[in-house]
C-alpha cells in the first residue's frame, strides 16, 4: 500500500506493506540483548494450584507470565516520567497514541576523551541540523554486537549535544545506545535532563527510545516513522519502532 505524503514543499512515497522493524527482539534467555544489570526476560506458565498454564503440562493453552524491564530489556521508549518525582502524570499511556511523523537517520561517529570514554561526536549534525520532528541516530554502526551491555561503559550523548537538538525542534530521539548518558553518572543524568529541559521548560512530548536495532543495512535519509509501545500507565514500555523508507517523487 503506497502513500504519498508532503514535507517542506517536495513529495515523497512509502510503501506501508514494508516497514522495517528496528526492534531488539524480546527472548527469554542470556543471549538478548540487555542493559544495567537487568535479569533477561523470563516466559513462564501461570501456576494455579495444580493447574500449569503449558499445553506441554496438560492445559488446553498456553497462558504465560511475563517479566520485563523496559528500562534493562531491549528497545523500549520512554518519557519525561523517568527522571521526575510525578511519573504517573508522565506516562507512555499519555503519549498515545502517535501518529507516524517524519525522521532523519544520520550515522555518527565518537571522540574518545581523555579518560578514554567514546562520546557522540555532532559535528556533522551541527554542520548539516536535521528539520524533522524524529531523528535516529546510528551510532555503533552496522557491525555492532547485540550483547549485554552492563558493566561496559558504553558511548553516550554530551548533554550541551542534547540541548541543542532538542532546540532545532526534535521532538523524537532513537539512538542504537542503552542510554543517552554515561552508566555511572553518579545519578546526574545530565543528558536526560538536557533533552527534557528539566526543570526549566519540561517537554513532556518528548520520547527518547534507546537500544533500537541500527546494526542492519539501513542507508542514511529521510524515513516515515511509527513508534509502537505499549498502553502503559508507566514511564517506559518495550517499543516496536517501524521505518519506512520514503522516495523522492519527481515535481
Amino acid at each position: 500500500m503506497h502513500v504519498t505524503l508532503s514535507w517542506e514543499g517536495k513529495s515523497y512515497r512509502a510503501d506501508l506493506s514494508a516497514p522495517i522493524s528496528i526492534a531488539l527482539p524480546l527472548k527469554p534467555d542470556l543471549s538478548s540483548v540487555r542493559a544495567w544489570n537487568a535479569p533477561p526476560v523470563r516466559i513462564e506458565p501461570l501456576q494455579a494450584g495444580d493447574w500449569i498454564g503449558a499445553v506441554k503440562q496438560g492445559a488446553p493453552v498456553n497462558f504465560m507470565n511475563m517479566r520485563i524491564n523496559p528500562h534493562g530489556n531491549g528497545t523500549h521508549t520512554e518519557t519525561l516520567g523517568h527522571i521526575i518525582a510525578d511519573w504517573e502524570e508522565n506516562t507512555i499511556l499519555g503519549l498515545l497514541p502517535n501518529a507516524p511523523f517524519f525522521t532523519t537517520l544520520r550515522s555518527v561517529t565518537t571522540n574518545v576523551l581523555d579518560n578514554g570514554d567514546l562520546v557522540v561526536d555532532f559535528s556533522s549534525l551541527r554542520q548539516n541540523p536535521p528539520r524533522t520532528p524524529g531523528v535516529i541516530l546510528r551510532v555503533l554502526g552496522e557491525k555492532a554486537q547485540d550483547i549485554d551491555y552492563s558493566d561496559q561503559n558504553p558511548p553516550y550523548f554530551n548533554a550541551s549535544d542534547l540541548s541543542w537538538l532538542a532546540a532545532q525542534g526534535v521532538v523524537h530521539l532513537i539512538t542504537d545506545l542503552p542510554s543517552v548518558d554515561r552508566e555511572v553518572d553518579g545519578g546526574a543524568l545530565a543528558g536526560h535532563h538536557a533533552w527534557w529541559s528539566i526543570p526549566e521548560n519540561p517537554r513532556r512530548e518528548a520520547t527518547i527510545t534507546e537500544l533500537a536495532r541500527l546494526n542492519q543495512p539501513l542507508v542514511d535519509g529521510l524515513y516515515l516513522t511509527g513508534l509502537h509501545a505499549l498502553p502503559l500507565a508507566a514511564d517506559a514500555s518495550p517499543s516496536h519502532p517501524l521505518i519506512y523508507p520514503l522516495s523522492l517523487l519527481p515535481d
